[in-house]
Protein backbone atom coordinates (compact mmCIF):
# COMPACT_ATOMS: atom_id res chain seq x y z
CA UNK A 1 0.00 0.00 0.00
CA UNK A 2 1.31 3.20 -0.92
CA UNK A 3 1.76 6.11 1.46
CA UNK A 4 -0.53 7.93 -1.12
CA UNK A 5 -3.27 5.46 -0.50
CA UNK A 6 -2.58 5.18 3.57
CA UNK A 7 -2.80 9.22 3.80
CA UNK A 8 -6.03 8.99 1.53
CA UNK A 9 -7.72 6.02 3.74
CA UNK A 10 -6.64 7.48 7.03
CA UNK A 11 -8.71 10.79 5.82
CA UNK A 12 -11.42 9.29 5.07
CA UNK A 13 -11.81 7.45 8.70
CA UNK A 14 -11.67 10.62 10.43
CA UNK A 15 -14.13 12.60 8.31
CA UNK A 16 -16.68 9.44 9.25
CA UNK A 17 -15.73 9.96 12.51
CA UNK A 18 -16.89 13.28 12.89
CA UNK A 19 -19.60 13.78 10.45
CA UNK A 20 -21.40 10.14 11.75
CA UNK A 21 -24.19 10.45 13.52
CA UNK A 22 -24.60 9.66 17.31
CA UNK A 23 -27.98 8.70 18.47
CA UNK A 24 -27.43 7.81 21.81
CA UNK A 25 -25.34 11.15 22.89
CA UNK A 26 -27.64 13.26 25.16
CA UNK A 27 -28.50 16.66 24.24
CA UNK A 28 -26.78 20.10 24.20
CA UNK A 29 -29.56 21.97 25.87
CA UNK A 30 -29.26 25.63 25.27
CA UNK A 31 -29.75 28.38 28.10
CA UNK A 32 -32.96 30.20 27.96
CA UNK A 33 -34.38 29.29 24.99
CA UNK A 34 -37.97 28.00 26.50
CA UNK A 35 -39.82 28.72 30.01
CA UNK A 36 -38.55 24.96 30.99
CA UNK A 37 -34.93 26.84 31.89
CA UNK A 38 -36.43 25.80 35.77
CA UNK A 39 -37.38 22.14 35.28
CA UNK A 40 -35.22 19.41 36.62
CA UNK A 41 -32.86 18.22 33.84
CA UNK A 42 -34.74 14.52 34.17
CA UNK A 43 -38.17 16.09 33.42
CA UNK A 44 -36.59 18.22 30.23
CA UNK A 45 -38.54 17.16 26.71
CA UNK A 46 -36.53 18.72 23.63
CA UNK A 47 -39.19 19.96 21.06
CA UNK A 48 -36.99 21.12 18.34
CA UNK A 49 -33.66 20.14 17.73
CA UNK A 50 -30.88 21.84 15.30
CA UNK A 51 -30.34 19.37 11.93
CA UNK A 52 -27.08 21.11 10.91
CA UNK A 53 -24.97 21.07 14.61
CA UNK A 54 -22.72 18.56 16.39
CA UNK A 55 -23.02 17.53 18.67
CA UNK A 56 -26.76 17.35 18.95
CA UNK A 57 -27.92 21.22 19.64
CA UNK A 58 -31.95 21.27 21.49
CA UNK A 59 -33.36 24.65 19.91
CA UNK A 60 -36.63 24.72 21.90
CA UNK A 61 -37.53 22.19 24.81
CA UNK A 62 -40.73 21.97 27.77
CA UNK A 63 -41.12 20.60 31.04
CA UNK A 64 -43.20 17.49 31.74
CA UNK A 65 -45.67 18.50 33.30
CA UNK A 66 -46.47 14.74 34.62
CA UNK A 67 -42.58 13.77 35.41
CA UNK A 68 -42.01 13.45 39.11
CA UNK A 69 -38.22 14.96 39.65
CA UNK A 70 -38.71 13.89 43.43
CA UNK A 71 -36.90 16.81 45.10
CA UNK A 72 -39.09 19.38 46.38
CA UNK A 73 -35.27 21.53 46.53
CA UNK A 74 -32.32 21.51 48.52
CA UNK A 75 -30.69 18.66 46.15
CA UNK A 76 -30.88 14.87 46.40
CA UNK A 77 -34.43 14.15 47.09
CA UNK A 78 -34.27 16.01 50.68
CA UNK A 79 -37.03 16.99 52.72
CA UNK A 80 -37.46 20.15 54.70
CA UNK A 81 -36.82 20.68 58.55
CA UNK A 82 -40.09 20.60 61.03
CA UNK A 83 -40.43 22.50 63.55
CA UNK A 84 -42.71 23.31 66.71
CA UNK A 85 -43.67 24.93 69.61
CA UNK A 86 -46.04 25.14 72.85
CA UNK A 87 -46.82 28.05 75.49
CA UNK A 88 -45.33 26.86 79.39
CA UNK A 89 -46.75 29.44 81.82
CA UNK A 90 -46.49 28.55 85.76
CA UNK A 91 -49.81 30.11 86.36
CA UNK A 92 -52.86 30.59 83.23
CA UNK A 93 -55.47 33.21 83.70
CA UNK A 94 -58.28 34.10 82.12
CA UNK A 95 -59.37 35.12 78.26
CA UNK A 96 -55.88 33.49 76.99
CA UNK A 97 -53.82 35.42 79.13
CA UNK A 98 -50.87 34.05 81.43
CA UNK A 99 -50.26 35.06 84.95
CA UNK A 100 -47.19 33.60 85.95
CA UNK A 101 -44.02 33.14 84.00
CA UNK A 102 -44.42 32.05 80.44
CA UNK A 103 -41.76 30.93 77.62
CA UNK A 104 -42.06 29.73 74.21
CA UNK A 105 -40.41 26.58 73.56
CA UNK A 106 -39.53 25.42 70.36
CA UNK A 107 -38.77 21.87 69.13
CA UNK A 108 -37.32 21.42 65.34
CA UNK A 109 -35.56 18.37 63.36
CA UNK A 110 -33.92 17.36 60.12
CA UNK A 111 -35.09 14.26 58.56
CA UNK A 112 -32.15 14.08 57.09
CA UNK A 113 -30.42 14.00 59.91
CA UNK A 114 -28.10 17.32 59.29
CA UNK A 115 -27.53 20.25 61.76
CA UNK A 116 -30.10 22.90 62.62
CA UNK A 117 -30.29 26.61 63.32
CA UNK A 118 -33.87 27.75 65.23
CA UNK A 119 -33.90 31.45 64.91
CA UNK A 120 -36.83 34.12 65.37
CA UNK A 121 -38.28 37.11 67.32
CA UNK A 122 -40.19 38.16 69.85
CA UNK A 123 -41.88 41.78 68.35
CA UNK A 124 -39.36 42.44 66.40
CA UNK A 125 -36.89 41.69 68.54
CA UNK A 126 -34.45 38.76 67.29
CA UNK A 127 -33.17 35.48 69.10
CA UNK A 128 -30.93 32.65 68.23
CA UNK A 129 -30.78 29.20 69.63
CA UNK A 130 -27.34 27.84 69.73
CA UNK A 131 -26.47 26.18 66.59
CA UNK A 132 -27.09 22.49 66.42
CA UNK A 133 -29.60 22.89 69.11
CA UNK A 134 -32.88 20.73 68.28
CA UNK A 135 -34.80 22.59 71.50
CA UNK A 136 -35.03 26.06 73.09
CA UNK A 137 -36.88 28.13 75.31
CA UNK A 138 -37.55 31.51 74.98
CA UNK A 139 -38.65 33.67 77.33
CA UNK A 140 -41.53 36.08 76.94
CA UNK A 141 -41.89 39.53 77.81
CA UNK A 142 -44.95 41.31 79.78
CA UNK A 143 -47.99 42.66 77.41
CA UNK A 144 -49.27 41.40 74.51
CA UNK A 145 -47.60 40.35 71.09
CA UNK A 146 -46.44 38.29 68.79
CA UNK A 147 -43.50 35.59 68.57
CA UNK A 148 -42.09 34.24 65.01
CA UNK A 149 -39.49 31.49 64.83
CA UNK A 150 -37.73 29.26 62.13
CA UNK A 151 -35.35 26.14 61.37
CA UNK A 152 -33.09 26.21 58.78
CA UNK A 153 -31.15 23.37 57.91
CA UNK A 154 -27.88 22.49 56.24
CA UNK A 155 -29.57 21.59 53.70
CA UNK A 156 -30.76 24.62 52.55
CA UNK A 157 -34.27 24.16 53.32
CA UNK A 158 -36.22 25.37 56.36
CA UNK A 159 -39.70 25.64 57.79
CA UNK A 160 -41.43 28.80 59.86
CA UNK A 161 -44.20 29.38 62.37
CA UNK A 162 -45.70 32.12 64.71
CA UNK A 163 -47.42 32.31 67.88
CA UNK A 164 -49.44 34.85 69.72
CA UNK A 165 -49.28 35.26 72.98
CA UNK A 166 -50.65 37.38 76.07
CA UNK A 167 -48.78 38.01 80.08
CA UNK A 168 -50.01 40.00 82.57
CA UNK A 169 -47.82 39.20 85.82
CA UNK A 170 -48.53 42.57 87.68
CA UNK A 171 -50.93 42.46 90.47
CA UNK A 172 -53.74 45.30 89.95
CA UNK A 173 -53.71 47.76 92.73
CA UNK A 174 -57.18 49.54 93.95
CA UNK A 175 -57.52 52.48 97.08
CA UNK A 176 -60.36 54.32 98.13
CA UNK A 177 -61.79 56.52 100.59
CA UNK A 178 -65.09 57.00 102.61
CA UNK A 179 -67.04 60.57 103.28
CA UNK A 180 -69.23 61.09 105.98
CA UNK A 181 -69.40 61.36 109.60
CA UNK A 182 -67.89 59.21 111.64
CA UNK A 183 -69.83 56.78 114.48
CA UNK A 184 -67.87 54.37 116.62
CA UNK A 185 -66.53 51.14 115.83
CA UNK A 186 -66.00 51.86 112.21
CA UNK A 187 -69.74 52.99 112.02
CA UNK A 188 -70.96 56.26 109.92
CA UNK A 189 -73.67 58.57 111.00
CA UNK A 190 -74.88 59.89 107.78
CA UNK A 191 -74.97 59.13 103.99
CA UNK A 192 -71.49 57.58 102.88
CA UNK A 193 -69.58 57.97 99.47
CA UNK A 194 -66.38 55.77 98.99
CA UNK A 195 -64.68 56.23 96.71
CA UNK A 196 -62.76 53.72 94.65
CA UNK A 197 -59.71 54.60 92.16
CA UNK A 198 -57.83 51.59 90.34
CA UNK A 199 -54.27 52.98 89.18
CA UNK A 200 -54.45 54.60 85.61
CA UNK A 201 -58.32 54.28 85.01
CA UNK A 202 -61.52 56.46 86.23
CA UNK A 203 -63.02 56.76 89.38
CA UNK A 204 -65.28 53.79 90.41
CA UNK A 205 -67.74 55.52 93.37
CA UNK A 206 -70.15 53.74 95.51
CA UNK A 207 -73.12 54.92 97.42
CA UNK A 208 -73.58 53.68 100.72
CA UNK A 209 -76.63 54.28 103.46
Amino acid sequence: MTPRLKAYITIVVILFLFFAPAPKNKPSLQAFVSSADACPFKCVRCTSWDPDAWPRTCLAYECDAECEAGDPGGGGGNQPPSISHSLTCTQNGLNSWRIGSLSLNLTASDPQGQSIIISGGVNGTPFACPSGQTTCAIPLPEGSGLASYKVDSATGLSASGSAFFYLDTTTPQISGSANGSSGTNGWYTTQTLVNALPPMLYPASLRLK
